[in-house]
């Protein structure tokens, strides 16, 4: 699978957006809850918590839906999207981390981050 991120303004075909309030099938799977979006951004916790926190949030989620995580290991391409800047820390690398480690038999590559072209990205 080639495994990408960006922010979420991209439009690909392969685009997964894993915010909080996704609709997307695939997204249900990566999507953290907003407790701890809400503890991350007032600074109850810092990243390496909230690391540990959305790691269980993925297990369980898996857990709870091991057949859509098999439809997701079978796509031949994905961009998980969100709202966090390219350069901060964000749940989509620690969501592509998770999936890389959960994935030993299947070569997952990530492909790094897709830019938005210069005229999408507000200055």
């Amino acid at each position: 699978m080639k495994l990408y991120t960006a922010q979420f303004r991209y439009s690909g075909s392969d685009r997964i957006d894993i915010t909080a309030r996704t609709p997307d099938k695939y997204g249900k799977l990566f999507a953290p809850p907003w407790s701890l979006v809400s503890d991350y951004k007032h600074d109850i916790i810092d990243e390496d918590e909230y690391t540990d926190r959305y790691s269980d949030v993925l297990l369980h989620a898996i857990g709870s839906n091991p057949a859509l995580w098999v439809k997701f290991l079978e796509l031949e391409s994905a961009t998980l999207v969100c709202y966090c800047r390219a350069s901060a820390f964000c749940h989509r690398f620690v969501a592509v981390e998770f999936c890389k480690i959960m994935c030993k038999t299947k070569a997952i590559k990530h492909l790094g981050e897709r830019m938005l072209p210069t005229w999408e990205v507000k200055k």
